[in-house]
């Protein structure tokens, strides 16, 4: 059975794509998949984590650097053996992210509570939907990331959503800003494996719950 791709996509940078990335994909090796990690992002924020770790990676994790423009191409060679493919995109419009979407049977668009991301967010949706008239297979949803916490904030931002989205959903597993994930990541760790605030790892769990639904539902594989 082919591996399933799940593409972190945003044109802006600093809205947690690297973080959604790596702590999904922790996750999923708790759901007992074999699950690569692609990082297509030429700063290489998460093979230079991988360096800093000194833990070795869960049993059937592996990170690899690939930002090249052929991901699509080579997509199926690169996944044999795996169950997940997680690709951690660039910012901004590249070639290297629409080879992405190419290669992505989900495309997950992290933003976070700027007006600013609400547009880079428009801008990627576009980006995805013209990946999709060349992959009918492409699933594509929004994801609230470092939604502040006891506010009203993620509900406004949600709507915003929607309303670009063009029947396009947003994933009800909000992640808020928590001072965790930058704790965990600066210390080469996951937010598993931090152990010091249980309501991040709950909600990376629901996070992770989610983007696995929405990944399979309506599919025979």
């Amino acid at each position: 059975m082919a591996a399933k791709v799940i593409g972190f996509v945003q044109q802006k940078g600093g809205v947690g794509k690297s973080t959604h990335t790596l702590n999904v994909a922790f996750e999923s090796t708790l759901d007992g998949k074999r699950t690569l990690v692609i990082d297509a992002d030429p700063q290489g924020s998460l093979v230079g984590w991988l360096e800093d770790r000194e833990s070795p990676l869960p049993n059937g994790m592996s990170i690899i650097a690939m930002s090249t423009t052929k991901i699509h191409r080579d997509i199926s060679t690169i996944s044999e053996g795996f169950d997940l493919v997680l690709i951690d995109g660039p910012p901004r419009a590249t070639d290297i992210a629409k080879s992405i979407m190419l290669a992505s049977d989900l495309v997950v668009i992290p933003c976070t509570a700027s007006g600013l991301d609400v547009k880079a967010s428009r801008n990627t949706l576009m980006a995805a939907l013209e990946a999709r008239e060349y992959s009918a297979k492409l699933k594509i949803v929004f994801a609230i990331n470092r939604k502040p916490v006891n506010t009203t904030i993620g509900k406004s931002l949600r709507e915003s959503l929607l309303e670009i989205g063009d029947g396009v959903p947003v994933l009800n597993a909000d992640v808020c800003m928590r001072i965790a994930f930058a704790e965990a990541i600066s210390g080469g760790l996951s937010i598993q494996e931090l152990n010091t605030d249980f309501k991040a790892r709950v909600e990376i769990k629901n996070l992770y719950t989610e983007i696995m639904r929405v990944l399979y539902e309506n599919n025979e594989d």
